[in-house]
């Protein structure tokens, strides 16, 4: 089964609430943020993910673990020190 590309499950998606000033003042109106380019920008149309040449998936590892079972240092999980 092939992944649905969406701004949902794009490695580049963030929320714009989670930016820093002046991009998060837009969230309500733009409730996603794209950094494929490096610099956040708000994704005025949530459709075009699903034809964007820089869609990239998220890191399975990242979703398939529960919060519990990540390295709080984001290594990846492999220096052992879990929250």
């Amino acid at each position: 089964m092939t992944e649905p590309r969406n701004v949902q499950r794009c490695r580049w998606a963030e929320p714009t609430l989670f930016q820093e000033s002046p991009i998060w003042t837009e969230a309500e109106a733009y409730p996603w943020s794209c950094k494929a380019d490096g610099d956040p920008r708000v994704v005025e149309d949530t459709t075009v993910c699903a034809t964007c040449g820089r869609w990239a998936p998220r890191s399975p590892a990242e979703v398939a673990k529960p919060p519990a079972e990540r390295c709080h240092c984001q290594c990846g999980g492999d220096c052992g020190d879990k929250k």
